[in-house]
């Protein structure tokens, strides 16, 4: 679980300028550019994974966010569960990462995410799976990333609108 800065070491930041703001969120900090990927290094997961967060109360309807399952460190490709809310707000699965990774599956135009409420993406096998509050949102399945990676999240600022928090709470690890 994430709370607090107190484990704020075990993250990595492959790209971009995110990490723990004001000692409680992960978020956005100040000057960062447009994409920040963070996956969380304390341990050795298994091949099936999950990844969830709680939105913060604070965070910019305009900024995508994504939580994920299974990145590899060799060519950062990885499972995504992304709000995006471009094109009236779309929920996305994706292979992200590397070249050519597709989305797998599309739900829109779509509500997003609110303050307080929770994504979590799941991967068991070849079978990826997004939640919101719980609910089932969005399935697909792939064959290409079947082997142990990190869980962690993704934020993606809008323009030069650079939101402080975005995650009140994260957890993941095996399922």
């Amino acid at each position: 679980n994430f709370e607090r800065a107190s484990l704020g070491s075990n993250w990595t930041v492959y790209n971009g300028n995110a990490g723990i703001v004001g000692s409680s969120d992960l978020g956005v900090l100040s000057g960062q550019d447009s994409l920040n990927i963070l996956a969380w290094n304390a341990n050795t997961f298994n091949a099936d994974q999950f990844s969830e967060v709680v939105i913060s109360s604070n965070v910019d309807p305009l900024t995508k966010v994504q939580v994920f399952v299974r990145r590899r460190v060799s060519d950062a490709q990885r499972y995504g569960f992304m709000w995006d809310p471009s094109n009236g707000g779309q929920w996305l699965l994706k292979r992200d990462g590397g070249s050519g990774a597709p989305t797998l599956a599309v739900v829109a135009p779509s509500a997003g995410p609110q303050p307080g409420g929770t994504m979590r993406v799941e991967a068991r096998g070849n079978v990826i799976t997004g939640f919101y509050n719980g609910v089932q949102i969005i399935q697909g399945t792939d064959t290409v990333l079947t082997a142990p990676g990190q869980p962690g999240v993704v934020i993606v600022p809008s323009g030069t609108n650079f939101p402080t928090p975005v995650f009140e709470l994260w957890r993941g690890g095996d399922l």
